[in-house]
């Protein structure tokens, strides 16, 4: 399963500044809760885009654990009252898993 958050920062929040730091709150997922996690930023600097996609490749009954761990919890509590909108999407892909499907692999 992908869980997918597409977040927005308000405009006067400069999230391009704090990339590095928003990774890193995720990083500690990995290899226990995800398998994998890729971040993506906007490149189009328009007001209608979201600005980051954070997908977290992990087993269904993962998003549990995931809901309930340090990095969810320091995620909505740092960068939540920064936000304008976010949207959560999950799903299971119907294409092979690959960087040039997904993005960027960190971690």
């Amino acid at each position: 399963m992908i869980h997918c958050i597409l977040a927005k920062f308000r405009p006067d929040f400069l999230w391009r500044d704090r990339l590095a730091e928003i990774r890193a709150v995720f990083e500690p997922l990995v290899p226990d809760t995800v398998r994998r996690v890729r971040i993506l930023s906007c490149c189009v600097d328009r007001g209608n885009r979201y600005s980051v996609a954070i997908l977290l490749e992990m087993d269904r009954d993962a998003l549990e654990r995931y809901d309930a761990s340090e990095p969810h919890r320091l995620w909505k509590e740092t960068y939540g009252p920064f936000l304008e909108s976010k949207a959560i999407f999950d799903c299971e892909p119907d294409f092979p898993e690959t960087d040039e499907n997904l993005g960027f692999h960190i971690g």
